[in-house]
């Protein structure tokens, strides 16, 4: 039990506890009639929460303006492993300091999302000046077509004909739409009196122009076409307008009696508009990077104090509060910590702390002390159960047994190789990878790199005794059988070596090491094979429930339990 005055030694100790890795002190909660919310510190941990929200925003405005966070701050392990002196030296953090800080990541945010804000619009209008663009090209393309049909006479000779006045709808639709959809619709609702036709939007060299639009919080690419519509009436057009807009599609206000040098001129300013545009976007950007930049001088700066912080009130919400003015922190202790622990409470600043160590009938909670190797195989063993404390630790044993039983169920030589040879790969750039985002899923296959790198090896080891190369059969120390060709129609027959009589069963020493490659070529090559590796897997297993047993059994014997007999419950 700890009895503490001063706030500042609450927060040493505090931050002793939670900046040694792996965890030197367990708090009991001594307020557990309590709900979170109604604890002291639930503002603050509040405000930590919404810290946390903040950085995640900035962590990702990293990725899509590729801004590079300094290598020396990256590994957090380099904040969370610190100096006795330096720890000694370290205040803590007030609330008012807290909030200073909180106020100072809302302004970054605040700035960062109007500069985002500012270029969706710049974006939006930039496309949108674009797709005129393409949809002013197309319709001079298009103007100049109707004055060659019109030069030739191809709507004929009849001045009915020549009276009748066609309109034109242009507009833009992603590449992803469905354009014969699109097309049959028009021709049902309008009764085949529209005319349809798509021209993709390419540059100069016939390669297609993307557009940058925003789905779903994400910057992507998207491929547009530029489609026509020609039709007489405007019945029709409100018809196709409708249409346009279940589809998505962007329609462009551009008159019938326009002529070639009014398209032309706007052609013009729409050039003129989009290189505007464009440098207003990288002015932006540059501003954003910017401000990105100086965030990332201190983000995991930030990013450590904000999780101590958070760490350190989660445990002051375990303490108990007195009337006297002081705080009761009662918790669980490592022994070789205890000197540290005492000189960190009975320091001058804190005149009346106090540690007292008395005795309890509680269970101790349980430490492992691990390493890079045992780590992975304590935490796949803690998956299923953590054990008491003084009890014998199955994550031991499990080191061998469980790379062991991957082997005999993925025995290859070559994949076994590959494997290996891929954990080996994580385990020489340790040091390069640490600290780095690289994904989910090769975060999780670094994690587990040793495991792998054992899997490897059993895998490969196991793929020889099976004689297996990438599911092929795999002669290394050639064979025992000979093969007999076929006769009268019967299949070839393979026999022991050196057996002249042809005997079922024969002296001849059995192969070299493991299954002869032979029965990779036999006629009931499943039905062995399978058999063998089902009885080896069975053979293991009642070995690895053997040593379970003997292992608990060891446990009721130390914990001096009377009555054993449970021990062997599970041979029945």
């Amino acid at each position: 039990m700890i009895k503490l005055v001063s706030l500042l030694q609450v927060h040493l100790l505090l931050h002793f506890a939670a900046l040694e890795e792996g965890g030197v002190m367990q708090f009991d909660d001594l307020n557990e009639d309590m709900t979170a919310f109604q604890r002291r510190y639930a503002p603050q941990i509040k405000r930590c929460d919404e810290m946390e929200r903040v950085l995640g925003f900035f962590e990702t405005q990293f990725k899509e303006l590729d801004v590079s966070v300094p290598e020396g701050q990256k590994a957090a392990k380099n904040f969370w492993v610190r100096h006795d002196a330096e720890l000694r030296e370290y205040s803590g953090i007030s609330g008012n300091r807290l909030i200073e800080m909180e106020r100072k990541l809302l302004k970054e945010e605040k700035a960062l999302r109007q500069l985002n804000e500012t270029h969706d619009k710049l974006n939006n209008e930039y496309n949108a000046c674009k797709e005129l663009k393409y949809v002013l090209n197309s319709s001079l393309d298009f103007k100049r077509d109707m004055v060659a049909e019109e030069s030739n006479q191809i709507f004929g000779e009849s001045r009915a004909a020549q009276q009748v006045k066609f309109h034109t709808l242009i507009g833009v639709i992603e590449a992803g739409q469905d354009k014969v959809s699109f097309q049959r619709m028009v021709f049902r609702l309008t009764r085949g009196l529209a005319f349809l036709k798509f021209d993709a939007i390419v540059d100069q060299n016939g390669d297609p122009v993307y557009f940058d639009t925003m789905e779903s919080g994400k910057l992507e690419r998207v491929e547009k076409f530029v489609f026509t519509a020609i039709f007489s009436g405007q019945a029709i057009r409100t018809k196709i307008m409708q249409v346009a807009d279940a589809f998505g599609a962007h329609v462009h206000d551009v008159a019938d009696d326009e002529t070639r040098g009014d398209i032309r001129s706007q052609l013009k300013d729409i050039t003129e508009r989009l290189i505007g545009l464009s440098d207003i976007k990288e002015k932006n950007r540059a501003m954003a990077r910017n401000v990105l930049s100086s965030i990332a001088q201190r983000y995991w700066q930030w990013r450590f104090t904000v999780k101590l912080e958070k760490t350190v009130y989660h445990a002051l919400n375990k303490c108990d509060v007195q009337k006297a003015g002081y705080m009761v922190a009662q918790g669980w202790l490592l022994e070789d910590k205890l000197e540290t622990v005492a000189r960190i409470v009975q320091t001058q600043e804190g005149e009346g702390n106090n540690l007292v160590l008395k005795s309890t009938k509680k269970k101790p909670p349980t430490h492992f002390k691990t390493n890079k190797f045992t780590s992975v195989f304590q935490g796949m063993t803690d998956t299923y159960g953590v054990p008491r404390y003084q009890e014998a630790n199955p994550a031991l044993f499990s080191c061998v047994t469980f790379p062991f039983l991957f082997g005999v169920m993925f025995g290859d030589v070559g994949h076994g190789i590959l494997l290996f040879l891929g954990a080996l790969a994580l385990v020489l750039f340790e040091k390069r990878l640490e600290g780095k985002d690289i994904g989910e899923v090769p975060g999780m296959l670094y994690t587990g790199r040793y495991m792998l790198l054992c899997m490897g090896m059993f895998a490969t080891y196991c793929g020889l005794i099976y004689n297996e190369c990438f599911c092929l059969p795999l002669n290394l120390f050639g064979t025992i059988f000979e093969k007999i060709p076929a006769m009268n129609n019967q299949s070839a027959v393979y026999i022991i070596k050196d057996d002249p009589h042809h005997k079922l069963y024969s002296t001849t020493p059995v192969y070299s090491f493991g299954i002869d490659p032979t029965w990779h070529v036999a006629e009931n090559e499943l039905t062995f094979i399978n058999s063998y590796k089902m009885k080896t897997s069975v053979i293991l297993g009642v070995m690895q429930m053997t040593m379970g047993i003997i292992v608990k059994f060891t446990n009721a014997i130390h914990f001096k339990d009377r009555n054993v007999r449970y021990v062997f419950q599970s041979l029945h």
